[in-house]
């Protein structure tokens, strides 16, 4: 296969780390299986190959000429401006589940390929945690950006909800950029660090390794990069039971993670329906699974769960999610052959 890998041209543009660097990986993993037949073209060139572009959203719309496009969105909706251009796609792969019914919408058919963990996290030893005493912290973790979507505004009512906010049960590493914030209003005795670092791979791989409980509070996913490599490091992720973060809490079709529904009064879910939804759980739901997964850290089903989640979390390589491409490129090469052949024997009037 002789394969253009196209990379969204990012510029100034808010694109997250994970998704420029998922794009770093998956092209590392082409080259590995394909060679000399995989080059790097700007977007809209790469005559006499396959061409497949690796975009983050519809709302960057990808320019210029593409057999493939890799992509993912955390809207409900699908933007009429992007649709001839994805239409014009002989393949489609998206990460989620959410992504792909998304796309359905518009009657768009989808290769559903999910992301995955970094090397550096899979070298780490998920079971490498020192046994703590009694009086020893959990460690929370929150990663985001400062807004709505992500749920920034949810993080001082979870917090306060899990009565943490004058304790020292758990401390609570926000990372994220931007100014700092007003996290006085989350913690007043110094159990919540903010932290602004832009920082390497194998720095976030080491942050993932210190975290027992990763937290999100996010109002929607594509797919879940962070929670995902969280898992794959040996952490309790609990998520909003939303969009994208639905596949994520139940991989492998076991209880990968603790899922938090919208109407949540209960501590903790356990994912018996896996619907979509874009009403996320507030933070003081998320706030009683918290305090639920604190005070069940050495029970049986708390670590059920984190077990679940190190096993399933880690089956998904880069080598697999580029094989996976690889195989449904051919697929759709074959699909798009065989429709020029029918329509090139087909009787003209």
């Amino acid at each position: 296969m002789k394969l253009a890998f196209a990379r969204y041209d990012y510029g100034a543009s808010h694109v997250s780390r994970g998704w420029r660097d998922s794009a770093v990986r998956l092209r590392a993993e082409l080259d590995a299986m394909l060679g000399a037949s995989v080059v790097d073209v700007p977007a809209g060139e790469g005559h006499q190959r396959m061409h497949l572009h690796f975009c983050p959203a519809p709302m960057f719309r990808p320019s210029g000429r593409f057999d493939a496009l890799f992509t993912m969105f955390e809207e409900t909706y699908f933007p009429a401006q992007a649709t001839r251009a994805y239409m014009a796609a002989s393949a489609i792969f998206v990460p989620s589940r959410w992504c792909a019914s998304v796309l359905a919408q518009v009657g768009l058919r989808t290769y559903l390929i999910p992301l995955a963990a970094s090397a550096e996290v899979l070298a780490a030893d998920p079971y490498r945690r020192i046994i703590r005493g009694s009086h020893d912290p959990l460690r929370v973790l929150w990663v985001g950006s400062k807004t709505d979507r992500k749920g920034w505004h949810q993080i001082a009512p979870m917090w306060e909800t899990a009565g943490l906010r004058h304790s020292l049960e758990a401390k609570l590493t926000i990372k994220t950029a931007g100014d700092d914030g007003d996290i006085e209003s989350v913690s007043t005795n110094g159990n919540v660090t903010l932290d602004k670092r832009d920082i390497s791979p194998p720095d976030m791989a080491t942050l993932y390794a210190e975290t027992d409980i990763f937290v999100s509070t996010s109002l929607s996913e594509g797919f879940g990069l962070c929670p995902l490599e969280a898992m794959a490091a040996g952490a309790v992720a609990i998520l909003p039971a939303t969009t994208a973060s639905v596949d994520i809490g139940s991989l492998g079709k076991r209880t990968t993670a603790v899922l938090v529904r919208p109407d949540s009064v209960a501590p903790i879910i356990f994912p018996d329906e896996k619907k979509f939804t874009m009403a996320a759980a507030s933070g003081q739901a998320i706030g009683l699974a918290l305090r639920h997964v604190i005070d069940s850290w050495s029970q049986k089903e708390t670590q059920a769960i984190r077990q679940a989640g190190v096993d399933e979390a880690r089956k998904l390589t880069w080598t697999r999610t580029a094989l996976a491409v690889c195989r449904s490129l051919d697929d759709a090469h074959e699909r798009r052959s065989g429709t020029l052949s029918a329509a090139s024997a087909s009787p003209t009037a």
